[in-house]
């Protein structure tokens, strides 16, 4: 078997700028030419729209196909003096598909910049930019426009040859547009949505590669023809976990949460944007001192098994018994990780309770506490959290409701109690002994449904903090409750 893959066609780039896109978009590249896409970022200055900076000279295609068919599931174009495997690799890890466990960077940022990797996502391109949609059908006479613009793929090709090239593809099927000396049309039966990623040199100056996937494309599932391997070796789901333990991935989640609230490259918001946000620095609680930490590994251990559901609903069982049978295949968290979950747990619990019990101190009685909370809401400091403050309340107004086994609530309230006193200033803590379990029993009640409703790691299943964190920010009670939690957004110091 040779050790280098098999081409599909090979074209020559002799303007020195590619164009690529739909054949809608490559028309629009042809007919504005010298247009340039708006940019704040030096790096890209020469970017068209639908055309970049590429390397002269021969270039190479390859249909990467799946392993039990052949049938291509992605296209890879790069010039000749470039290792394919190597490149593609490359592309992959800095920035690959968002539906596969290792998905890498998914928008234009200062990593994918650092690494001359430049990415086209689904939205950029094709079928959702109309612009001279009008001509292609008039070019074709087809006027059915779904299978024109959707599901036709693109093409790449030397920007001096793209009117013309375009006026030939026109009139051909997109599964029957061949290649040209200077472009390739690439067609993937059967596939969803674009996705492109172009490898650049480290000054953005010349493009060298380029990648079109799909949202069906699995490249532990394809290859370069010619060679035996996929694209990305197939690890199981322990393999994967041990590898990205090793690489030192971080798994905080922080970085993550403060990516959705950066603009994206089009001036859009992110669409997982919270319109909660985060806080002045001066506003944060904690991180607070470890000695206050009302969960220790053993109330962990005993939450974990109780936060665990079947895996299954028997059919004679209704959605309440779901929620109310015995412990089956508690959730895992690593004992790498067991440490910075625990930690992150105890850091939202007493941001919690320094915005939610601490306020009312005065208090003696759960009754008086209740009166309070339900008609002055807005003592609780937290508009979006109604629901929340009734799923808690419900458990601190009945505090023998929650039977935890192994978990003591009396040792939980004596902790809670040296907390709040801690901060209690000049005004010293009223609550009586029922109003202490009433909080140790919703402490705990908080914990289990992060547990509960937490992510695992694809495949494996482990809670890891990014899980509790992306648990707690998509939950607008949850993330109001607590997104004083300087932890929460900054972790340790």
């Amino acid at each position: 078997m040779s050790t280098q893959p098999t081409s599909f066609s090979n074209f020559n780039i002799t303007s020195g700028r590619l164009a690529f896109g739909g054949l809608h978009n490559l028309w629009q590249t042809s007919q504005s030419p010298h247009t340039r896409k708006e940019t704040e970022h030096a790096e890209y200055k020469e970017f068209g729209r639908y055309s970049i900076p590429a390397r002269l000279g021969s270039w190479n295609a390859y249909q990467l196909q799946w392993l039990k068919t052949s049938i291509p599931g992605a296209w890879f174009a790069c010039h000749i003096d470039e290792d394919p495997n190597a490149s593609l690799r490359k592309i992959l890890r800095v920035a690959g598909s968002p539906y596969q466990r290792d998905p890498g960077q998914q928008s234009n940022n200062d990593e994918t910049r650092a690494e001359g990797v430049y990415l086209i996502n689904r939205y950029d391109w094709c079928y959702y930019d109309e612009t001279c949609q009008s001509d292609i059908i008039a070019m074709s006479g087809d006027y059915d426009a779904k299978s024109m613009f959707y599901d036709d793929c693109i093409g790449i090709i030397d920007q001096e040859h793209t009117e013309t090239q375009v006026k030939i593809w026109a009139c051909q099927d997109p599964r029957q547009r061949q290649p040209s000396p200077n472009g390739v049309w690439m067609h993937t039966p059967g596939s969803e949505y674009n996705f492109g990623r172009i490898l650049f040199d480290n000054n953005f100056s010349e493009a060298r590669a380029f990648l079109l996937f799909h949202t069906t494309t699995e490249f532990e599932q394809i290859n370069f023809p010619g060679m035996q391997e996929p694209i990305i070796k197939h690890e199981s789901d322990e393999e994967w976990f041990l590898r990205i333990v090793s690489e030192g991935r971080d798994l905080s989640g922080i970085q993550k949460i403060h990516d959705f609230y950066k603009p994206l490259p089009n001036g859009l918001n992110h669409m997982a944007k919270s319109t909660i946000t985060p806080p002045p620095e001066d506003e944060r609680l904690g991180p607070f001192d470890p000695k206050h930490y009302i969960l220790d590994t053993h109330d962990l251990q005993a939450l974990l098994i109780h936060s665990a559901r079947p895996r299954k609903i028997p059919a004679e069982n209704s959605i309440d018994e779901f929620y109310t049978q015995p412990a089956m295949y508690p959730p895992r968290i690593p004992e790498q990780w067991r440490t910075h979950v625990l930690e992150l747990l105890n850091e939202l619990v007493l941001t919690y309770l320094y915005t939610h019990a601490l306020p009312f101190r005065s208090c003696k009685s759960i009754d008086e506490i209740e009166k309070i909370t339900f008609d002055r809401k807005a003592v609780m400091g937290n508009p979006h959290s109604d629901n929340l403050e009734s799923h808690l309340l419900a458990y601190f107004c009945e505090p023998r409701t929650l039977q935890v086994r192994d978990l003591n609530l009396g040792a939980l309230g004596v902790r809670i109690r040296a907390f709040l006193e801690a901060f209690a200033g000049d005004e010293p803590v009223a609550f009586d002994d029922e109003c202490m379990l009433g909080f140790a029993t919703a402490v705990p009640k908080l914990v289990i449904d992060l547990l509960r409703n937490a992510p695992g790691l694809p495949g494996v299943g482990h809670i890891v903090p990014e899980g509790i964190r992306l648990t707690v920010y998509f939950d607008d009670a949850l993330l109001g409750a607590v997104c004083r939690s300087s932890f929460f957004w900054s972790g340790g110091p």
